[in-house]
């Protein structure tokens, strides 16, 4: 059973790493990640692929989620 944080989600199974922030999922964390997490604050993180724009895993898109993303910036899947 896939449970947490990414539970029941494609990326639940999925063996590569995902850094944290990397919205688009495209193994780094950029500029771009940043525009779209910014795009989605006060949306619900549990709808269609919004969950990655949660980065700091509160439950809740707002601002925090850029600070973190920010800190993670340059990041890379492993």
């Amino acid at each position: 059973m896939n449970i947490g944080v990414y539970g029941n989600t494609p990326e639940a199974s999925v063996g590569k790493w995902i850094p944290a922030g990397d919205a688009n999922c495209d193994s780094t964390v950029t500029a771009l990640d940043l525009f779209l997490i910014r795009n989605l604050i006060g949306k619900n993180f549990a709808t269609a692929d919004n969950w990655k724009a949660d980065v700091n895993q509160d439950g809740l898109i707002n601002v925090m989620d850029l600070i973190k993303l920010r800190n993670e910036l340059g990041s890379k899947c492993n």
